[in-house]
Parts: structure tokens; sequence; C-alpha cells
């Protein structure tokens, strides 16, 4: 799998649109609406960007 793609809930890509998850996981109230945990969405991100740099 390409380490900048990663299934995520329709509802959380919805809240997200077109701004990076950074931007949705500093809004405290947004992120605990939709369920979003911290750590394994800064993973997912660390991933993206080291898939991202190695193309």
């Amino acid at each position: 799998m390409n380490g900048n793609k990663l299934t995520t809930s329709t509802k959380i890509n919805r809240a997200k649109g077109k701004w990076p998850l950074e931007s949705l996981l500093n809004n405290i109230q947004q992120k605990e609406e939709l369920g979003i945990n911290s750590l394994l969405a800064n993973h997912a991100i660390k991933n993206a960007d080291e898939g991202i740099k190695k193309r």
C-alpha cells in the first residue's frame, strides 16, 4: 500500500474537507465530536509524509 493512502470514515473526511488533517486535530471540540484518536491520526500523518518523500 502506498504510504500516502489511508481509509477514513466519510464523516471525518467531510469534516476535514480540503484542509489538512492537522487543522481538524487542532479543533478540540470537533475532534472529540468525531471521535478522532490523536495518536492514530498523528501516526497516519507521519506515514503519509514519509510516503510522499519516497516518491
